[in-house]
């Protein structure tokens, strides 16, 4: 279908994309299959075709991504949490999640919070592991306050940018946005996890005795 159609027929229904973005955004946090991203995306889009305001796409995505997350954060630390633990099978998901956070460290635990947010699916995750392991409000305010605001920049401009560079029908950029998006942000990840390793090796390497000594 020709873009310019698309924008046209966007334009007339643009009073009911601002809201409509929000709620999926912001229910995306507890039901990830929701295709967020893709509308999102799509938004930068039509944002570039002037259907849309890109301030306004940013806007709704940012606030609709922030809350969401403290609806789950709430949810998994006051209610979800209680209920886990009188589980077996909780307590035992429960104990594999701290370990998981004893592992990485709070520092790289916090950043990730912020990373995996441009990952599919990786707000759920991040929010939902938080309130389990009751990270305290104040960082968590803080890293979902930033994570939300680089999503919400993040994938309008990815879409924004996928459709000028390819010039492919608009759900295919969309697609494509949110494959790239979901890809830079692993990538990211891994930067940092190979990062904390080097860090650790080179703390390993300065213990006494783990130097070799000549004669």
């Amino acid at each position: 279908m020709d873009t310019n159609l698309v924008a046209e027929w966007a334009a007339d229904l643009a009073w009911l994309y601002y809201p409509l973005t929000f709620i999926l955004v912001a229910a995306d946090t507890f039901l990830p299959p929701i295709p967020s991203e893709v509308l999102v995306a799509a938004g930068g889009i039509l944002a570039r075709e002037g259907s849309f305001s890109l301030w306004g796409i940013i806007t709704v995505a940012t606030v609709g991504g922030f809350v969401g997350d403290l609806g789950l954060y709430a949810m998994t630390r006051y209610r979800i949490r209680h209920w886990l633990v009188r589980q077996r099978w909780g307590r035992w998901l429960y104990d594999r999640i701290g370990r998981v956070m004893t592992k990485v460290g709070p520092t790289t635990s916090y950043t990730g919070m912020i990373v995996f947010r441009i990952v599919a699916g990786g707000r759920t995750a991040v929010v939902a592991t938080a309130g389990m392991m009751g990270i305290p409000w104040r960082p968590f305010l803080i890293t979902t306050t930033l994570g939300s605001i680089l999503w919400g920049i993040y994938m309008p401009l990815l879409g924004y940018f996928a459709h000028e560079m390819t010039g492919w029908p608009l759900w295919a950029s969309a697609v494509l946005a949110m494959v790239v998006g979901t890809l830079l942000g692993l990538l990211v990840a891994w930067l940092i996890a190979l990062g904390r390793r080097g860090k650790r090796g080179s703390r390993a390497g300065d213990v006494p005795g783990g130097t070799d000594r000549a004669g």
